[in-house]
């Protein structure tokens, strides 16, 4: 058995102590809080695909729910949140201020995790704002800014594909 093994293309393997965040590796074990209790990142995807967003940006989480309502999908959204205030919902409490950092992405950025644990796709920042233009262009596995799409768009196009290659 080998643990560490990714799906497309780099490194076949990757350290499973040392995980990257990086879309096609398992996504990492980090200790969160939500409804005042203590919550592994492990446990939030048994349900269907997991968005994981960043702090700053309330964008990422309002487009999942869009799309989740209009097509149907199996997504679930929740957003970090940092320091000591109590958090409920949706929202999941950081205290160790390490999630950002071990899925790869800033306080603006997003990743889809897959009910199997691994990561589908990652946008490191938030998506560009201007999301009228050129939307969904590029929505690969490392999607972000530049991409000309919103984040509806982006996040849109990224289910797309993991649907359609199953």
């Amino acid at each position: 058995m080998k643990f560490g093994y990714r799906y497309g293309s780099g490194e076949p393997v990757e350290d499973p102590l040392r995980p990257t965040g990086a879309p096609g590796g398992r996504a990492p074990h980090v200790w969160l809080e939500r409804d005042g209790e203590r919550v592994s990142t492990v446990d939030l995807w048994a349900d269907g695909l997991v968005l994981l967003a960043g702090p700053g940006d309330a964008a990422w989480t309002e487009a999942a729910a869009r799309l989740a309502a209009r097509d149907g999908l199996p997504l679930t959204a929740y957003r970090l949140v940092e320091g000591d205030a109590p958090v409920a919902g949706r929202f999941l409490a950081d205290r160790e201020k390490r999630c950002a950092a071990a899925f790869g992405i800033t306080g603006t950025g997003a990743v889809l995790i897959r009910p199997d644990g691994f990561i589908a796709w990652r946008a490191p920042e938030t998506a560009d704002p201007d999301a009228g233009r050129n939307a969904g262009r590029n929505a690969g596995p490392d999607a972000g800014p530049g991409t000309g799409a919103g984040a509806g768009a982006v996040l849109g196009e990224a289910c797309r594909r993991l649907l359609a290659t199953g």
